[in-house]
């Protein structure tokens, strides 16, 4: 399971991790600011930072600049309470610099389906017709008839049972941020403003975040 935060920071906040995942202690000597190494370590989580922040906005907020951090974790162990419990305390502690947009989990259920944290997948067995390939009755090895020669399999159509995500229930742990939106791009070339939310940040074939 991946889980998918996206954090938004005010442009102080920034500057500060910055400061800390470029700091090099064998030159600058030991690092004393405010960024501690396990926070640190969250925004190392991030891949392909310049290209997905100029996807978003740079939001001005009563006069201070946000800008969207994209940030992947791997569950291992209990990593991802431990990240929740970093993640909690950064915005108790920073709520006008620390602001958690969102996040959602990539499910292998058949296919992948980003659900927010804290719901889950409602998953029904259904009942489908599929082509299946079945060994051919009538198949015999050629060194017994020679002049005969069918395939060794046949394509049948048959009843098969396939588990289908229908929804998903429960409540969010991070509802979506309703600033959230002043971060996505704008819909056209003259700037017109989006009115809903909408994922922008996707490869070939992933399925969108859940914004509802």
């Amino acid at each position: 399971m991946i889980v998918n935060v996206w954090i938004v920071l005010r442009d102080d906040a920034q500057d500060a991790i910055d400061e800390r995942l470029s700091w090099n202690e064998e030159t600058q000597g030991p690092y004393t600011g405010p960024v501690s190494n396990r926070t640190a370590a969250l925004f190392t989580r991030m891949f392909d930072r310049g290209v997905v922040q100029n996807i978003f906005r740079v939001a001005t907020i009563n006069a201070r600049q946000y800008t969207l951090w994209n940030l992947y974790f791997t569950e291992r162990g209990n990593i991802l309470q431990l990240i929740q419990d970093e993640l909690d305390q950064l915005a108790l502690d920073y709520p006008n610099q620390f602001i958690i947009g969102g996040a959602w989990i990539w499910d292998k259920v058949k296919t992948l389906a980003r659900r927010q944290v804290g719901t889950q997948l409602v998953v029904e067995t259904q009942t489908v017709q599929r082509q299946v390939r079945e060994d051919n009755p009538d198949f015999q090895p050629m060194e017994d008839l020679p002049n005969y020669d069918p395939e060794p399999y046949i394509f049948v159509t048959r009843d098969v049972e396939i588990e289908v995500v229908t929804g998903h229930t429960g409540t969010p742990t991070y509802p979506i941020h309703p600033q959230l939106i002043e971060l996505m791009p704008d819909v056209d070339d003259v700037g017109t403003r989006p009115t809903q939310l909408t994922d922008v940040n996707l490869i070939a074939g992933q399925p969108p975040r859940e914004f509802s």
